[in-house]
């Protein structure tokens, strides 16, 4: 059987883990949006040129 101390390192190690991954999710989120932003701005100024071509 696992002993209580050794329970309690694991769940210390599994909650810092969640907390990274959170971070991790977090960070990516803010990436995201940026990245969905700036297709956007490229998406309109593609519609800006092929206006010009035609």
């Amino acid at each position: 059987m696992i002993q209580q101390d050794t329970m309690e390192q694991i769940i210390r190690s599994q909650q810092e883990q969640i907390a990274d991954l959170l971070e991790t999710n977090r960070s990516l989120v803010e990436s995201n949006g940026k990245l969905l932003k700036q297709t956007d701005a490229l998406q309109q100024k593609i519609q800006e040129l092929l206006s010009q071509i035609e």
